[in-house]
């Protein structure tokens, strides 16, 4: 009895501090070949983990990808898109400060090719998406550019063409709304993107064909 009171006078008494601290698993997917499992790790408060995992064998290739979520797979199984949040305590201090959303930490993109495991990432990224069925094309938005951010140079390199995919831009003036964003629309597999100015709204079709 001595040393189980001891024992029990050693834990650490719950409070808040131990209640934020507990995690729970949470969305859940599979790839359509079910070669790749995805789930994320969250304590009550704070930044979860978004964790890939191979089922071919218990010792698969395992990934980890800090504060990822929304996470979406393309249909040919072999590409994964998420968002990665930005850090609770700036999210927390930016809402302290109330700062305006524009200044606020915005969502970065990340894309992981799931043959190698590379990731790819693309800051200020406001929403992404990929097609139901077809190629593994993706299409992403970008956040307003910053007051302060200076514009990329546009690269010398010829665009390729890739006119199965992608419909060509409307011509400037040509009734677009300057209140819209970057669009970009990436093949990942032949690495063409093409961008669209000053967009609002997207959708693919269901076949990726048409966007």
């Amino acid at each position: 009895m001595l040393i189980s009171s001891a024992a029990f006078a050693q834990k650490k008494p719950l409070d808040h501090s131990v209640y934020d601290s507990w995690q729970s698993v949470g969305s859940k997917q599979l790839t359509n070949n079910g070669l790749w499992a995805s789930f994320i790790v969250s304590p009550q408060e704070g930044d979860g983990n978004l964790y890939f995992q191979e089922t071919l064998t218990p010792s698969g290739r395992k990934l980890m990808i800090a504060r990822g979520t929304n996470l979406s797979f393309s249909n040919d199984s072999k590409f994964a898109a998420l968002a990665v949040k930005p850090l609770f305590k700036d999210v927390r201090l930016a809402k302290i400060k109330k700062k305006k959303a524009d200044e606020q930490t915005k969502d970065t993109l990340a894309i992981i090719n799931l043959t190698n495991l590379n990731v790819t990432k693309v800051p200020r990224v406001k929403s992404f998406s990929f097609p139901d069925k077809g190629a593994a094309i993706i299409a992403y938005t970008l956040e307003k550019p910053l007051d302060t951010a200076k514009k990329s140079k546009t690269s010398a390199t010829p665009e390729k063409k890739d006119s199965d995919l992608f419909a060509d831009e409307p011509a400037a003036g040509a009734g677009a709304s300057k209140e819209g964003t970057d669009l970009i629309v990436k093949n990942l597999v032949t690495g063409v993107e093409k961008t669209y100015k000053y967009v609002t709204e997207y959708a693919f079709s269901k076949d990726g064909k048409l966007l």
